[in-house]
């Protein structure tokens, strides 16, 4: 099994939000681009952070647990446009990671599904937390929990360990000096990975506006062919989108699609450090649901 992970990777829907912050490949460059700052953490398992169109962007790497092994965690890729409650968000990504999608990539909840972030506050190199988990529902292990949460946060300025604590109890398994994020619990992100097809629709009768194939990380696509289940290859307008984590399409005849049809990619795609995968896989085109 590939050991890979992250952005549908959990958060398709976050990711479609970021549409609009991206520069396509069609268009020319404008003169004043964004900037993006990318944390060296980010940079040491994706590489170079791809630049926004416009704004300031934050790259960021996020961490959950291996299905296989939850005593490892792996790393994804987050973009951030606020600079306000970072740490906030990406606890809040990471609580909220949607169960099928960590099903394709591998990954697994550090905490029961419905857990809420309750307080988080810094005091000198420590985040403390704390969470309330549905009732009668406990994390099954601590290590998953602090190293998920630990890695992620390391990230910020200053932060060296983290103590978290049930409604307000500690989380048994605790070190008593707090939880300091060691590199042997982190597993390698691996090859790149596609992690779905998805449609956008117009109006009933202007069928399908967008179809777009989403990876994992940011990638140079070498290669790309998409075909419905027994048709044509889909021609129309192709570009890279979406921090270079999508290719987007505007299909020629967009009536010819119908959500939960099988979508076959043939693809061969790279990433900024030089890992790379290809091949054939099929994937039901799923329907965008917009925030």
């Amino acid at each position: 099994m590939r050991y890979v992970l992250n952005s549908l990777s959990i958060f398709l829907v976050a990711l479609l939000a970021l549409t609009l912050g991206c520069r396509r490949d069609d268009q020319p460059a404008p003169q004043k681009q964004g900037r993006i700052s990318a944390t060296a953490t980010y940079e040491k398992y994706f590489g170079p952070a791809p630049t926004p169109l416009e704004g300031t962007c934050f790259a960021m790497a996020g961490f959950l647990p291996l299905a296989e092994n939850p005593q490892k965690v792996v790393p994804l890729p987050l973009f951030m446009f606020s600079e306000e409650n970072r740490m906030h968000a990406m606890v809040n990504r990471l609580l909220t990671m949607d169960e099928d999608a960590g099903r394709r990539i591998g990954v697994i909840s550090p905490l029961p599904k419905g857990t809420v972030l309750m307080a988080l506050h810094q005091h000198e190199n420590t985040v403390s937390l704390d969470l309330h988990p549905p009732p009668g529902l406990k994390p099954s292990t601590a290590k998953p929990v602090f190293a998920a949460l630990g890695h992620s946060l390391v990230q910020f300025p200053g932060v060296e360990k983290i103590v978290i604590t049930l409604d307000g109890l500690p989380l048994e398994g605790l070190p008593e000096q707090g939880y300091v994020p060691s590199q042997a619990d982190v597993a390698d992100p691996g090859e790149p990975l596609i992690l779905g097809v998805v449609g956008e629709w117009g109006e009933p009768d202007q069928g399908l506006k967008e179809l777009s194939v989403f990876f994992d990380r940011p990638v140079h696509v070498d290669e790309i062919l998409v075909t419905p289940q027994g048709g044509v290859p889909v021609q129309g307008e192709y570009f890279q989108s979406i921090f270079d984590m999508a290719i987007v399409v505007h299909p020629q005849d967009p009536m010819a699609f119908l959500e939960g049809m099988q979508m076959q990619v043939k693809y061969r795609a790279t990433d900024p450090l030089g890992r790379s995968a290809g091949g054939t896989e099929n994937f039901p085109l799923m329907r965008m649901v917009r925030p």
